[in-house]
This record gives C-alpha cells, sequence and structure tokens, in this order.
C-alpha cells in the first residue's frame, strides 16, 4: 500500500505549471512541488516573473517566505494585457 500511495502523491499536481518566485533560496517547497508533480519554474527577478506570465499558460504563482511584500503585492497585482 504505501508504494501506491506515494506513486498517487506524485501525481498529484502533474500537469500543473508554477512559477515560484524566491529572492535568496529556493527552499523545501520546490522540492515539494516537484516531488508532486509540478513543472516549476524558478526565478528571482519579478520582471523575470512578469515575462513568463505572459510567455505562458501559468496555473500558480507561488512566493517564498523571503520575497518581500511590495514585490509580492506588484505580483498579486499583475494582469497580462
Amino acid at each position: 500500500m504505501p508504494n501506491q500511495q506515494q506513486s498517487r502523491q506524485q501525481r498529484l499536481l502533474n500537469g500543473l505549471t508554477i512559477i515560484y518566485y524566491y529572492d535568496q533560496e529556493t527552499g523545501a517547497l520546490f522540492n515539494e512541488l516537484e516531488y508532486l508533480g509540478a513543472t516549476v519554474i524558478c526565478h528571482q527577478d519579478v520582471q523575470q516573473v512578469m515575462n513568463e506570465i505572459r510567455a505562458q499558460k501559468v496555473d500558480m504563482v507561488m512566493f517564498a517566505e523571503d520575497v518581500l511584500a511590495d514585490k509580492a503585492e506588484l505580483l498579486a497585482a499583475y494582469s497580462p494585457t
């Protein structure tokens, strides 16, 4: 049973594309997202995140704990045209 449950967990986020925005280190969350099957694109620059959102379908943008509030607010308010 543990192998079947582990296999299901590894596919839980399969097919999702997540941008992970961080300042210093990607941390454990990045590893966990990949383990769960997500395609994770990491960026340390707010402009790169916005460019990525414009360039492709992104299901979610996640912020690391070390991201400053003003940069997180900027991205939260961003709407590509």
